[in-house]
This record gives structure tokens, sequence and C-alpha cells, in this order.
């Protein structure tokens, strides 16, 4: 009696063995990798928004000319420095950053003074951290997405809107 009784604990403790393998790829091809990409989803909406209030905060501050330059600080060198330190380093672009600004006249105050409102919006192309197989065309978990972020704020210096 006592070789059957052991005989069946052996079978039991073998067939969850067995079974640990394919129940092992079916958590990780379902569920680990996807959280790894939407974790990266959640880590890049992060930094853009980062990224988009220091061109903000930039844009505000100087002159609408230097600020509309292509090659300025705004559209240039803060994208640049953002992609090379910090949390710029984790997104994985897929096409550049484009920048638009734009001025329009805001509220007048008891003296007649107009206030100025700058808004700006990045946009950019990533790609997934990790592509998978299955289900394509998902933006984010096997496709690429595209972010856009517009914020507004107060020009510093009316007077710079015409320089």
């Amino acid at each position: 009696m006592k070789t059957t009784n052991t005989k069946r604990n052996r079978n039991q403790k073998g067939f969850s063995i067995a079974e640990f393998g394919p129940a092992l790829i079916v958590l990780l091809i379902g569920f680990f990798f996807p959280l790894l990409d939407l974790i990266s989803v959640g880590i890049t909406y992060g930094s853009g928004d980062l990224l988009n209030s220091l061109q903000l905060r930039e844009a505000c501050r100087i002159p609408q000319s230097e600020a509309q330059d292509n090659s300025g600080y705004v559209k240039q060198t803060i994208p640049t420095e953002w992609q090379n330190a910090g949390v710029g380093k984790f997104v994985n672009l897929d096409s550049s950053i484009n920048t638009t600004i734009k001025y329009y006249g805001g509220d007048k105050d008891d003296n007649g003074i107009q206030d100025e409102v700058v808004v700006l919006t990045t946009q950019f192309t990533t790609k997934p951290f990790l592509t998978l197989p299955l289900l394509p065309g998902i933006p984010g978990l096997t496709a690429p997405m595209t972010m856009t972020y517009t914020s507004q704020g107060m020009l510093e210096n009316p007077g710079f809107v015409n320089q």
C-alpha cells in the first residue's frame, strides 16, 4: 500500500512542474512584457511634459524673434539637452521634436496695458520599449505613438512680442 500511495504523490508533483514552463511563457509574453511597455509609455509622457514646460518657461522670458528661431534656445538647444541628459535619455524617439510657438493678446488691465500669452506645442513620435509580435497596431505597445503637448503662459515682458 505504501508504494501506490507514494506513486500517486509523485505523479501529482510532477504534473505541476511540467505545467510551470508553459504558464511562465504565457505570463512573460502576456503580462510582463506589455507591462514594461506601459511603464515606458508613462515615463515617456512625463518626460515629454517636462520638455514642454521647460520650453514654455524659456519662451515666456525671451523676445519672440529668439523663441521662433529654429536653431535657437527654445526649439533646438532645450530639446537636444533634454535628449542627452536626465529622463529624456529614456525616451525612444522615432522622429524629431517639432515645436510651434504662437502669441496672442490676453486681458487688458486698468491702465490699458494688454497681457501677451505664449502658446507652445511640442510634438514627437516614440517607438515602443519592446516590440511585441502580438496584436499589431496598438500605439505604445506594438506601434509608434505620437505625443502632443500644448501649454500656455504669460509673456513676462509684453514688449518682447514685437521684437
